[in-house]
């Protein structure tokens, strides 16, 4: 059996790591030391599909399995 990632999750695992360095990086500190997580960074998040990794292609999401979202 072959547990190694496809092309497409690690495309993915990319693209996700360079939005975050250029969208969520601004005041990184601050906000985790006051345990926030801004509304606007939630709605970059929202534009970008992370929140809907695992919502099925029928509803508007991307549909991708566990191991994919968790990767």
């Amino acid at each position: 059996m072959d547990f190694s990632w496809s092309d497409e999750q690690l495309a993915l695992r990319d693209a996700v790591i360079e939005f975050a360095k250029g969208e969520l990086n601004e005041n990184i500190i601050e906000d985790d030391q006051n345990k926030d997580f801004p509304r606007d960074k939630w709605q970059k998040c929202a534009e970008f599909g992370i929140q809907g990794l695992v919502v099925p292609e029928d509803y508007g999401g991307m549909g991708a399995d566990i191991l994919t979202t968790m990767l």
